[in-house]
């Protein structure tokens, strides 16, 4: 959470608080699919690719 000083004059001081929430949960899930790209059972790794193109949009 920003402090008082940092929001002061700022309209969007609650988007950059969203922003890195948002980066930090893509992070996890970019590190989700990594991780089951690279796993043994190969129904895992269909399921990284299907995670993945969520990823992107398509």
């Amino acid at each position: 959470m920003m402090f008082a000083p940092q929001r002061k004059g700022r309209a969007d001081a609650w988007t950059s608080e969203l922003v890195r929430v948002l980066h930090d949960a893509l992070a996890d899930r970019i590190a989700l699919v990594a991780n089951q790209l690279q796993h043994p059972d190969p129904g895992r790794r269909v399921d990284a690719l299907r995670m993945g193109s969520r990823l992107i949009g398509r």
